[in-house]
């Protein structure tokens, strides 16, 4: 009797495993071409013998998606079913034509909202940053646009495609740069669907932080943000990830004042700074970084008392640099809050002192703490000085490299030697086109760094 029960249960639990794992078999006729996206993707799903839930399961993508593109109440992108058609085991000619059926779908979507599909994934995809960056409401960028908020939200989450016309008075009501729309336009350096293990991530944010092209100071804002934003959801349910967070929040801060958004990175920071209050997982790296940004970010405001929760900061730090590189950065910092705020005998000081540290570290910061020297010998008015201590134009990014050049010209100017000056300025101008840092260069003084 024991050994009926024990066979009873072993077949209950083989049946109730396999209804969950497996779809039932059904006598379901062949789709033809013509048949539209939901019923394709469905049988060949049924075809697998496999539920919504473990297709999902082998392809990554949530269940609510799946139930949803076979309802036809949204759509994947490319990518997504890509991945869907792999569990699948699709032959390379259905795979064709399951792409063809979709993008059918999606055309026919476009055309219900007036629209077209000229746009690429990649500027869905940046429609919900785009708006959070501009702190503007849904429902207000809805009225705006004479749409719900549910249309809005699907436009975001790219289950509806939106005109171009929709999506030009959204990027107007959102004031994205000319630039921005058209990087978006020509799908530049979109991250995609963020994954969640940790080396993918840690490999997104070296993408945006050292892929130098011409488009990647155009689309930094827009990709730190929604990597800030999938790192933060992650750090919320797992601590593995503050670390990695902790990067890109320095990374991002630190791009923010580079580009002299001296406001925005010292927003950044000090959220950031927040994050790191009785937590051992942010790095002491990062958390230096921070304050020196958060810094830098307080003594660029006009007022002495601004300046003074800058140099706060500074001390704060004290004795704690990592290595030389550190200190002379914190040197550097103590040097250009004092000269821009008038103490020029303090500012020289630090300025040696930053120098000196650079010295024993490696060639690269030796040669920013050089023009970083520069800078202060020309505000304060030595440009014999400036001009000999000015090291020859480097190559770390196009971005230091136009900083770099601008200041050589100023230099010379000081000098008289207007024609040199005005060679550098071109060279920097057409630096500046080449890598479109004109976002960079309307925020910032020419020469400065």
């Amino acid at each position: 009797m024991r050994q009926n029960h024990a066979s009873i249960s072993r077949s209950l639990i083989s049946i109730f495993t396999t209804r969950r794992m497996t779809a039932p078999t059904i006598d379901i006729p062949s789709p033809d071409v013509n048949t539209d996206f939901p019923n394709q993707l469905r049988w060949w799903r049924l075809k697998a013998r496999l539920t919504q839930t473990a297709l999902a399961e082998a392809s990554g993508i949530s269940r609510r998606s799946i139930i949803r593109w076979e309802s036809g109440a949204s759509s994947p992108w490319i990518p997504e079913l890509e991945s869907v058609m792999a569990a699948l085991h699709l032959p390379e000619e259905e795979r064709r034509r399951l792409v063809s059926q979709l993008r059918t779908l999606r055309a026919r979507l476009c055309r219900s909202e007036g629209g077209d599909s000229a746009a690429p994934p990649s500027a869905f995809r940046y429609l919900r940053t785009i708006r959070i960056r501009a702190g503007i409401p849904p429902a207000r960028v809805a009225d705006a646009l004479g749409v719900t908020q549910s249309t809005l939200f699907r436009w975001e989450s790219g289950g509806l495609i939106p005109s171009t016309d929709s999506i030009e008075r959204y990027y107007d009501i959102c004031h994205v740069h000319p630039l921005e729309r058209m990087a978006l336009q020509k799908s530049k350096h979109s991250l995609g669907p963020l994954a969640d293990d940790v080396d993918s991530l840690a490999e997104a944010l070296w993408s945006i932080r050292w892929n130098w092209d011409e488009w990647n100071y155009v689309m930094f804002d827009l990709r730190f943000l929604q990597l800030l934003e999938h790192l933060e959801n992650l750090s919320a349910k797992n601590d593995q990830y503050l670390p990695l967070l902790a990067e890109a929040m320095a990374a991002y801060a630190g791009m923010q004042s580079n580009c002299s958004r001296f406001p925005d990175s010292l927003n950044t920071a000090r959220r950031a700074l927040k994050l790191t209050i009785g937590n051992t997982l942010f790095p002491k790296a990062c958390v230096y970084a921070l304050h020196l940004t958060a810094a830098r970010g307080y003594y660029h405001q006009s007022s002495w008392r601004s300046a003074l929760r800058g140099l706060a900061h500074l001390d704060e730090l004290g004795s704690a640099a990592l290595n030389s590189e550190y200190l002379s950065w914190r040197f550097c910092n103590y040097a250009e809050c004092f000269t821009r705020h008038g103490n020029a005998a303090k500012g020289d000081e630090y300025s040696k002192a930053a120098q000196n540290a650079a010295l024993r570290a490696d060639s690269t910061t030796v040669h920013l703490r050089h023009c970083d020297r520069a800078r202060v010998l020309l505000a304060l008015g030595r440009h014999e000085e400036s001009l000999e201590i000015m090291p020859p134009i480097g190559d770390l990014t196009p971005g230091n490299t136009a900083s770099e050049t601008y200041l050589m010209s100023d230099i010379l100017s000081s000098l008289g030697r207007i024609d040199e000056a005005s060679h550098w300025r071109r060279v920097a101008d057409k630096q500046v086109v080449d890598y479109n840092l004109q976002p960079i260069f309307e925020h910032r003084h020419r020469g400065a760094h």
